[in-house]
């Protein structure tokens, strides 16, 4: 009985995909997979090293354009530790140029393709304060050049006082407005983009569904993010933006499928051709037919 009870284990470990992971020289990592043994497919979602707002961090980041001119720290919010709290002081916007309007920080990366990171949205935000809450890449070549600056963000005051989620899309030469898709009040969103290999675009997602893309012109990773938000003056009341689990390396792109096309995903999907769908029901057609 033992014997046969030990004959049944060994067949199901057999029968178990068995996936040895090496580390590599530079910190990769190569998996390979035993002989007659399938893989399983690689995590769409973002990957790679999670970087705290730690003090250390925070303290270490380069101020882009102006420092958030109501200072900035890293705090204790949202039910977090080491988040990244950026105050705007609407009584202290720049005099210098309208360029210095925008406040933010940049963090550098190394040999990053992706990035995403987590956006409290307080309810007070939608009391007629007017807000912008951003999170920019910068896209190089390997020369080191910037070549593209790829751009999610949240806010309070789009074009015809839009309020929602907005990309930068460099086809269509301007801001995307997103109002299909969703974002959570008093509580933390993720906004994020990856490198698009196959399309040389920055796919962008929100809370995990893709939002669109926009042209990476030839970059070949991301060299920086940079953290923004914009002083509407005096008229405006001041407000603060904090940012939490920041993540970089060299994530996939979120693949779009039938399911995707929900909750408004349709209107910010396109066909391989550039098409864009109808409505709900054309998408789920379209990559019903696996012509995608």
């Amino acid at each position: 009985m033992q014997t046969a009870n030990i004959t049944k284990l060994k067949s199901k470990i057999a029968s178990l995909a068995a996936v040895v992971t090496l580390a590599v020289s530079g910190g990769g990592i190569a998996t390979i997979a035993l002989s007659g043994v399938a893989q399983a497919a690689a995590p769409n979602a973002t990957q790679g090293s999670v970087t705290q707002f730690t003090p250390d961090v925070v303290n270490g980041m380069t101020v882009d354009r102006s420092a958030p001119s109501g200072g900035y720290s890293s705090t204790n919010f949202g039910g977090r530790s080491n988040v990244l709290e950026m105050n705007i002081d609407s009584s202290k916007r720049s005099t210098v140029d309208p360029f210095y309007y925008t406040e933010g920080l940049q963090q550098a990366l190394t040999s990053a393709t992706s990035a995403k990171a987590d956006v409290y949205i307080p309810s007070s935000w939608l009391n007629g304060t007017k807000v912008r809450a951003g999170m920019w890449g910068v896209g190089n070549d390997s020369d080191g050049n910037i070549l593209a600056y790829p751009i999610v963000e949240f806010t309070t005051s789009g074009d015809n006082g839009y309020v929602g989620w907005r990309t930068f899309n460099d086809d269509a030469g301007g801001w995307v407005n997103l109002p299909k898709i969703p974002y959570n009040t008093n509580g933390w969103n993720t906004v994020g983009f990856a490198l698009n290999p196959t399309t040389t675009k920055f796919d962008f997602t929100i809370n995990g569904k893709p939002a669109g893309s926009s042209f990476s012109t030839g970059s070949t990773n991301l060299s920086g993010l940079i953290f923004n938000s914009y002083n509407y003056g005096p008229d405006n009341a001041n407000y603060s933006v904090h940012w939490s689990n920041l993540v970089t390396g060299p994530g996939k792109p979120v693949v779009a499928d039938k399911d995707t096309c929900k909750d408004g995903g349709w209107s910010t999907l396109t066909m391989n051709n550039g098409a864009t769908f109808k409505n709900q029901g054309d998408c789920v057609s379209y990559f019903a037919s696996n012509k995608h």
